[in-house]
């Protein structure tokens, strides 16, 4: 998995310091949803016949709902950056767990050594390659389209949290509808009763032109996602086509080679002891190489990343 040194470069934060920022930016990112968890667009208030009405509940003005974007956006980059350092965090864990258990035929195919055949073994049958699948074309993506593709899915499951038919938008325009048909509701009787009154906070219109813009970058960012992982799998089918073709020659091969046998073993031992100690040699240096790798921070995401690191020297 060589292609995930993709989140690794000469300048960057060790696994430690990116859990620490991960963290801070959880933090955040669950401080703006609470906010937006409470979202209401109508103001209530509570009065006892003959006295003023008191505010129990005040609602969005136009100045919140024209910051709703620009919120969802930073949970939106929250959301990425966590996904990024967590990603870089796997990446080397699964690096190290590689280099620790590589096996001497997967080593040697990396090194482009021919490991010599075993002369008193018949040939061995075929193993069919493995077939491709997103995480392996994922890995080999540059780092702007691995972040492309966890930007989408993060702003489609932060938009479409608040947007589907239970989210808190679409929840709080419900209540707007039904507190505007009824203003007025009464509790108790008598000198007890209780008046509840509902007045908008913001208008109907501008409810209705943020709900269909979420709707619409919401929209978009799917449809773009969904291109993406098409090509994907589009670049599997045709892999497992190659595969079977390349199998199906080698199967024939493998058949024609059943029929032969060698015998020579002291030579081909001492060579697998060599190449066995060459192995172990480079499998200490690369854990202790992979080990100082340091996870950088996309162009994409160094403005969410300052922002955050600046929270954690406070």
């Amino acid at each position: 998995m060589k292609q995930n040194e993709i989140y690794f470069g000469e300048v960057g934060l060790t696994s430690t310091s990116a859990n620490h920022i991960a963290n801070l930016c959880k933090e955040q990112y669950l401080s703006t949803e609470q906010l937006l968890s409470n979202v209401r667009f109508y103001n209530e208030d509570i009065a006892i016949i003959g006295e003023q009405p008191t505010r129990l509940k005040q609602g969005w003005n136009d100045i919140l709902l024209s910051g709703a974007i620009e919120l969802l956006d930073d949970m939106t980059n929250y959301k990425s950056l966590i996904a990024w350092l967590r990603e870089g965090i796997k990446a080397k864990e699964a690096l190290l767990k590689e280099a620790k258990s590589i096996e001497l035929d997967e080593w040697a195919e990396q090194q482009g050594i021919a490991i010599p055949e075993r002369p008193t073994d018949s040939p061995k049958q075929p193993v069919r390659e493995s077939k491709k699948t997103r995480d392996d074309i994922l890995a080999i993506m540059t780092v702007k389209e691995r972040n492309r593709i966890l930007y989408l899915e993060t702003l489609v499951a932060v938009y479409g949290k608040y947007i589907h038919v239970d989210g808190e938008f679409s929840t709080a325009r419900k209540l707007f509808e039904k507190h505007m048909n009824e203003p007025n509701k009464v509790e108790g009787s008598g000198r007890d009763t209780i008046i509840h009154s509902f007045t908008s906070s913001v208008e109907r219109e501008e409810i209705d032109e943020m709900f269909f813009t979420l709707q619409n970058l919401h929209r978009e960012a799917q449809a773009e996602l969904n291109g993406i992982y098409y090509r994907i799998d589009k670049e599997i089918e045709d892999d497992g086509i190659r595969i079977d073709v390349e199998y199906s020659a080698k199967y024939s091969l493998f058949q024609e080679e059943l029929m032969q046998w060698n015998a020579k073993s002291i030579e081909w031992q001492a060579q697998i002891s060599t190449l066995t100690a060459q192995m172990e040699e480079w499998r200490s240096k690369e854990v202790q190489r992979i080990s100082q790798l340091k996870i950088i921070i996309p162009n994409d995401l160094k403005e969410t990343y300052e922002k955050i690191n600046s929270l954690g020297k406070q």
